[in-house]
């Protein structure tokens, strides 16, 4: 940004911030909208997923258990 002397180059600088400040909070907003629809989704397909494959994960976990118990896991 070019330098101007007097009130006239404090006035512009002054706006330009204020651009910038209201450009920021634009893309903020536009940011956060689009961090909730991604969120959503994720939601939405995970609770899917879990519905999906609730008996295999119950299996495996309590597979995953006794194997735990027994000192069967080979590291």
């Amino acid at each position: 940004m070019r330098r101007r002397p007097g009130i006239g180059g404090l006035q512009t600088a002054a706006a330009a911030r204020d651009q910038y400040k209201k450009l920021g909070e634009n893309v903020a907003k536009i940011r956060t909208d689009m961090m909730k629809e991604q969120l959503s989704t994720f939601r939405s397909q995970l609770e899917d997923f879990a519905r999906k494959h609730k008996v295999a994960v119950l299996i495996q976990s309590i597979l995953f258990v006794f194997l735990i118990d027994f000192d069967l896991i080979i590291d």
